[in-house]
């Protein structure tokens, strides 16, 4: 899913479980700032694109006013 969104030019992955391979991009990333702040600006780039602010709002809206309604007909809501 992360190769998916990301592709390869905004995230150091590493194979699951392979523990030199994982201290070996956090020790990249901890000694090398721009190579942090890059990857940083590019994961943000495509993750806005992909998750816009304002339709993850709404949804989020839609969401909150659907969990409104579901209490408001509750029997526990009721019997309050």
């Amino acid at each position: 899913m992360l190769e998916q969104l990301f592709g390869e030019t905004a995230i150091l992955y590493f194979e699951p479980g392979n523990i030199e391979e994982f201290s070996q991009r956090v020790l990249a990333l901890y000694e090398n700032p721009a190579l942090r702040e890059e990857l940083s600006r590019r994961a943000d780039k495509v993750f806005v694109r992909a998750y816009p602010h304002d339709h993850e709002r709404e949804k989020y809206f839609q969401l909150v006013d659907r969990l409104l309604a579901t209490r408001k007909t509750s029997p526990m809501h009721s019997a309050a």
